[in-house]
C-alpha cells in the first residue's frame, strides 16, 4: 500500500522536473545577444547562427564564395580575402557568433573592415570583429556588415585575377581592384552547401 501512496508523488516530481527542464532549454534557446553588426536592422537580424556557406548571384547562376590569398598581410599573417569560386576549391562554411564571423574548421576569424576594403580573414587573429549579421532577404538570409545592407559588391583584382567581394568600393585601392568592374551585390546565406557547377 505505501508504493502506491507514493506514485502520486513520484509523478508530480517528474511533472515539475520536466517542467523546470523544458523551461530552461526555452530560455536557454531565445537568450542571444545580438552583436552590434546588427544593430538598426529590425526584427529577424540575427548576429548567431551556424554551418552555412555564402554564395552571389551571376545572372541564372549562383555563385559560391571561397578563401582567396588578398596578397596582404596582418602582422606575420596572411589576409584571406572572399573570392567566387572558379574550379574545385573546397567551399568553407562560416558560423556568426555574436556578430564574429568565424570560418568552421579553420582558426581563421574575420578582421575589421572599413569602405574600400576586402572582407578579410587571418589566422590567430583574437575572436573576431562583431561587425555581421544575418538579414531576411527573399526566402532566406542575406549576410550584412557594419549594419549596412547595400555595402557589398563584386569587384575584380587587379593584382590577383580573380572576382573579390568589397565592402563600399572605392578608387583608393587600385592595387588591389578595378573600382571600374565593381557591382552591388547581395552576399547570400546557404544553409546548406551548393553543389558544384
Amino acid at each position: 500500500m505505501m508504493v502506491f501512496s507514493l506514485i502520486p508523488v513520484i509523478l508530480s516530481l517528474l511533472i515539475a522536473t520536466s517542467h523546470v527542464g523544458a523551461k530552461a532549454a526555452t530560455s536557454r534557446l531565445s537568450v542571444t545577444k545580438r552583436g552590434p553588426g546588427c544593430d538598426g536592422l529590425g526584427e529577424g537580424a540575427l548576429s548567431d547562427l551556424s554551418s552555412f556557406s555564402l554564395s552571389v548571384p551571376g545572372g541564372t547562376r549562383t555563385y559560391s564564395l571561397v578563401f582567396r590569398d588578398s596578397g596582404k598581410k596582418v602582422g606575420d599573417a596572411i589576409i584571406y580575402a572572399l573570392a567566387v569560386r572558379t574550379g574545385s576549391e573546397a567551399i568553407p562554411t562560416f558560423s556568426l557568433g555574436t556578430g564574429a564571423l568565424l570560418a568552421d574548421g579553420t582558426d581563421r576569424i574575420d578582421i575589421a573592415i572599413g569602405a574600400g576594403e576586402m572582407p578579410g580573414f587571418a589566422s590567430n587573429y583574437g575572436e573576431g570583429n562583431h561587425i555581421y549579421c544575418a538579414v531576411p532577404a527573399g526566402t532566406g538570409y542575406a549576410l550584412v556588415v557594419n549594419s549596412d545592407r547595400n555595402g557589398f559588391s563584386l569587384c575584380t583584382g587587379t593584382a590577383i585575377p580573380r572576382r573579390f567581394i568589397v565592402y563600399r568600393p572605392s578608387g583608393d585601392h587600385p592595387d588591389v581592384y578595378d573600382v571600374a568592374t565593381c557591382r552591388p551585390i547581395e552576399v547570400n546565406i546557404v544553409q546548406s552547401p551548393p553543389s558544384p557547377p
